[in-house]
């Protein structure tokens, strides 16, 4: 019924490496390849000035992407100081323009506790899946690499999931964008976007159902932060509230009207949010003054009716199948002053699905940077969320 063939990184706050650098600078794209290199074999896709980094090693996580090969901009963050070394950490928090992780992460049924272990913070362990286990190169292309594993997760009731990923990314060009996204680039934008599609599929003899638990796949990206970034997600419908994962949803950094939440992507309070499934549009984006830059994330929304969430809040009472689609991280000092990046993340998931033998369920997130002037950039938000930079920019001034 939901088998679903391919089209030809929740930074979780508590599972990572602690690195104290709240003032890191943005690595050069070039440097970040040849860091790369000395540990992994990246895939680099190019098409143009346009490249982008994809790590077959590191679950084909895209690292990095830029819009300019000449000017070296690198769009993505990752953790310099731990890649500079072996991948030895299973819970190490590596980053990523782009990475594939499982739900949910809380509760009976989550992938992120071993079973008859607590539910608590020092407790949180990656299985290989998400960590360790390298994918394989099944095909590439000057713009596009797909790759594939057989996995096994384990969740807190223990439930064995058996199953195959199918992961592609895709460089895109302009006509596809101006094609996904139903405008007209302006001439002086300088762009850089790709698109990345996980397939998941039961290869186990046993059927997933609910009552053992369900998986969601769930694509993070995580971005530099800056004092003056604000993150949009577009409302569907009017919520009362914001959800509050595992710290209090404050002002400074939350706003919510009718029609937009706003977030305040600064990386100086460490929280997460979202918004819940039936206000949920397929699209959000960021803006950043200080590099003129917009960053835009759409994704597949399941059209069933029967499409269900995993939970993975640290706080409340929502049962198991009552999560969210959007979530957003935001980086912050912890009680020594020190950050996990400094970065903020965008995150998508799927619907979970109780999948038979040889069944699959899929999803897609598809990146994009564009950057350039503000009255050029208001062309593009106008078109994707009804708002100018200008609007984007003073939802925190007031």
């Amino acid at each position: 019924m939901h088998k679903v063939l391919l089209p030809l990184i929740t930074v979780t706050v508590l599972v990572a490496c602690v690195i104290p650098n709240k003032h890191s600078k943005t690595p050069l794209f070039s440097h970040s390849i040849a860091l790369l290199q000395k540990y992994y074999n990246p895939v680099i896709l190019g098409s143009g000035k346009q490249r982008l980094i994809v790590v077959p090693e590191l679950q084909g996580r895209v690292m990095q992407s830029t819009n300019n090969i000449d000017k070296d901009h690198a769009f993505g963050w990752i953790n310099l100081e731990y890649l500079s070394k072996p991948h030895t950490n299973a819970n190490a928090a590596i980053g990523g323009a782009e990475r594939l992780w499982f739900g949910p992460e809380t509760g009976q049924y989550s992938v992120f506790f071993e079973p008859g272990k607590r539910r608590i913070a020092d407790n949180i362990r990656l299985q290989p899946a998400m960590s360790t286990q390298a994918f394989n190169v099944v095909e590439q292309t000057h713009k596009k690499v797909i790759m594939q594993a057989d996995i096994q997760l384990v969740n807190h009731s223990n439930f064995i999931f058996n199953a195959k990923v199918l992961r592609q990314i895709e460089l895109l060009d302009e006509q596809q964008i101006e094609h996904q996204l139903s405008l007209q680039l302006p001439s002086n934008i300088e762009y850089v976007a790709f698109a990345a599609e996980t397939q998941l599929t039961n290869i186990g003899d046993t059927a997933w159902a609910q009552s053992n638990g369900l998986l969601s796949i769930w694509h993070l990206s995580a971005f530099e932060p800056s004092d003056s970034t604000v993150v949009v997600v577009p409302l569907k419908q009017a919520i009362e509230s914001a959800t509050e994962y595992f710290s209090p949803i404050k002002h400074s950094h939350t706003r919510l009207t009718d029609n937009y939440l706003f977030y305040k992507a600064d990386a100086e309070y460490m929280n997460k949010t979202g918004i819940a499934a039936d206000a949920t549009l397929p699209v959000m984006l960021s803006y950043d003054p200080t590099r003129n830059l917009v960053t835009l994330i759409t994704f597949n929304i399941d059209a069933s009716a029967d499409a269900t969430y995993v939970n993975s809040t640290w706080v409340g009472n929502k049962g198991d199948y009552e999560g969210e689609i959007i979530n957003i991280f935001n980086d912050g000092p912890d009680d020594f002053g020190n950050y996990f990046g400094p970065f903020y993340e965008l995150e998508t998931s799927s619907a979970a699905w109780p999948l038979k033998p040889n069944q699959s369920q899929q999803h897609w997130q598809r990146t994009y940077h564009f950057q350039g002037a503000t009255a050029e950039l208001d062309k593009i938000t106008l078109r994707l969320v009804g708002l100018t930079t200008a609007q984007i920019k003073s939802a925190f001034k007031h």
